[in-house]
């Protein structure tokens, strides 16, 4: 399969999970936005960006909560994935994977969790104004994710990998959990205020005005209304800066480590032989 068919197949499937979630959500009042170059694609292409492969959503984390308590009325080949509910997924945002299909990934290719073709959810939680308070919030999210994931991260610099590897060691599994899981909850737990922030934008200390994220604005994503943030061309200039100017063409480009896909068959089949082939079966 080329390069261009592959792609053409990866969004369609991406697509068609988008579009059953957004059926529960409208079905239970769930609000969510395109996110990140999904959004930047619904304003600038009508759809996906050409050489994008993936689909970002925000959804602020009381709705994250509801969604976990209806999630049965996805349809049966979706599965929603948090770090809550499989562990070993490690990442502190949720992903609705379609089980029917295949996606390794270099990070998780030695993880014993659904491997399916997903789209993301990044929480959405206030975040505190303070500029003294946001530091101590970044530290706070990094530990949070490394100790949540259990490995540390692969594109930080070689002195946060030592660092990383460093906490890692200090703490057995279990306690490492726990600390994670309550950081989770202290960060994403914060009064309201004028500002949101999510995973992993928090760690970077990027945050948004509260006000960009009201009402959903309905707009064409390849032939389908989809919820655009309210203030959407805000957040795209604060985001992507001059948004509706193409990148050059060397940066038109797949932004993850796939290892293999296979859209017609699910990932069960392929334990042992695509993921987890040194653990014990």
């Amino acid at each position: 399969m080329n390069e261009k068919h592959w792609l053409a197949e990866m969004q369609l499937c991406q697509l068609r999970i988008l579009e059953d979630f957004n059926k529960v959500c409208m079905k239970n009042n769930l609000k969510f936005y395109l996110a990140f170059g999904t959004c930047l694609g619904a304003v600038r292409h009508h759809g996906f960006i050409p050489w994008d492969d993936d689909i970002d959503l925000f959804m602020r984390i009381d709705d994250i909560d509801k969604l976990i308590e209806v999630q049965d009325q996805l349809p049966s080949r979706l599965y929603l994935q948090t770090h809550d509910k499989e562990p070993e997924f490690g990442l502190p945002i949720a992903r609705i994977r379609d089980s029917s299909t295949t996606l390794i990934e270099e990070d998780h290719c030695n993880r014993d969790i659904n491997h399916g073709v997903y789209i993301d959810i990044y929480p959405l939680f206030y975040c505190n104004e303070n500029s003294v308070r946001m530091k101590i919030t970044i530290i706070e999210s990094f530990i949070c994710r490394l100790f949540i994931y259990n490995a540390p991260p692969s594109n930080k610099g070689h002195i946060s990998k030592i660092v990383s590897n460093l906490l890692l060691h200090l703490l057995p599994d279990s306690q490492k959990k726990k600390i994670g899981e309550y950081l989770y909850w202290k960060i994403t737990s914060q009064k309201k205020t004028k500002y949101v922030s999510n995973f992993p934008d928090i760690s970077q200390g990027r945050y948004y005005c509260d006000e960009w994220f009201g009402e959903p604005v309905m707009a064409d994503f390849e032939g389908v209304k989809m919820p655009l943030p309210t203030k959407a061309s805000e957040f795209l200039t604060y985001y992507f800066h001059d948004y509706m100017q193409l990148p050059p063409e060397s940066e038109r480009q797949f932004h993850h480590h796939y290892l293999f896909a296979d859209f017609h068959n699910s990932y069960l089949k392929y334990k042992g032989i695509e993921y987890c082939k040194f653990h014990e079966t």
